[in-house]
């Protein structure tokens, strides 16, 4: 069917069928064929100058009242007005959020119709007066329907729930268009690039740009490495064995997991007797000098043949940075754990 106003009541004409009571000649989803109900709503279709009417059903045994929505040519196709209504009292709804003011309308003689939920009066023109006292309602622009994952974002944007015609909306213009935009981009994938994301066809990606973003600075600098000190050439077999691998840059051996670095500084230290003391700032020098730690200028480290002195020294060296928040010297770290705010998919 045509979203168009043609297929919709105009304002005037959603607001002139409020309480009237009809009859749907088909069945529908939990509303057999034949059964009574009453028009309670008016509401924007989210069409300009579009409206659609709300039919409350008189259905046995439910606790909570069902409402469907009707655009004019499916009410003019598929429901029937009751032919008594003509000898009922005629009842003209007052619409909107009227508990500010019942008090105002039980002076002006309005009743309440607990069958619909709504305030009326039997006088057209009262009915008029009375609905001037209720507080006009923000317009609404509708967003439309979203993700249930955005639902946080968007009541933090502003956005509204409409029951009744179950979909987002904001009174404010733009920030609806904001939320629609961010529900369109919420379908889309921002990918990473980079040989160590790419595995068997499988790409790291994010819904969200920004985090993508940044994730894709983490990845063009690359993960931390972890360099093995000492003389290392004796066991180049053995340090490949371990997956370490060399850096031409900095003439070193290194590994990507700090476990296994460590063991291939173990190995290395063992043989040497020299356990080294890695990355030492220029502040500490005498501090581990005075500790009987050695300068070895091949290695281009601090060492001590006793491995509790350099264990100690090395603490030394790792308070001095966290209490300065000085970078590594050998290569600035990198918090791959912020890669863990990444979608993995097909």
């Amino acid at each position: 069917m045509a979203d168009s106003p043609q297929e919709h009541f105009s304002r005037q004409e959603a607001v002139a069928q409020l309480g009237r009571r009809i009859r749907t000649e088909v069945e529908f989803s939990g509303v057999p064929a034949g059964t009574a109900g009453i028009v309670v709503r008016a509401d924007p279709a989210g069409t300009q100058r579009a409206y659609t009417v709300g039919i409350q059903w008189q259905l046995d045994g439910r606790q909570q009242p069902l409402v469907d929505w009707f655009t004019k040519s499916e009410y003019d196709r598929f429901l029937k007005e009751e032919n008594s209504m003509a000898q009922e009292e005629k009842k003209y709804f007052i619409t909107g959020n009227t508990f500010e003011v019942k008090d105002q309308l039980k002076e002006l003689g309005c009743r309440w119709d607990a069958e619909a939920g709504q305030w009326y009066h039997a006088n057209r023109k009262v009915a008029a007066q009375a609905q001037k006292l209720v507080p006009a309602e923000p317009e609404k622009h509708i967003i439309g329907q979203a993700p249930y994952e955005l639902k946080e974002r968007l009541k933090e944007l502003g956005a509204k729930w409409d029951q009744g015609s179950s979909q987002w909306y904001h009174s404010d213009k733009e920030a609806a268009a904001r939320a629609q935009q961010m529900i369109t981009e919420a379908g889309q994938r921002h990918y990473l690039t980079g040989n160590d994301h790419d595995v068997k066809e499988q790409l790291w990606y994010h819904t969200d740009k920004e985090v993508a973003a940044r994730a894709q600075a983490v990845v063009d600098k690359g993960p931390e490495k972890h360099f093995i000190q000492g003389n290392c050439y004796p066991f180049t077999e053995q340090l490949k064995a371990m997956d370490c691998r060399w850096d031409p840059e900095a003439k070193a051996w290194y590994h990507f997991d700090k476990e296994a670095a460590a063991r291939a500084q173990e190995l290395v230290s063992k043989a040497a007797g020299k356990h080294y003391v890695t990355e030492v700032p220029y502040q500490l020098n005498e501090r581990v000098k005075q500790m009987g730690c050695r300068w070895d200028p091949e290695a281009r480290s601090w060492y001590h043949s006793d491995a509790a002195v350099a264990e100690q020294a090395q603490r030394l060296v790792q308070e001095h940075r966290e209490k300065t928040q000085e970078p590594r010297l050998n290569q600035p770290k990198v918090d791959l754990n912020r890669a863990a705010e990444i979608d993995h998919g097909m």
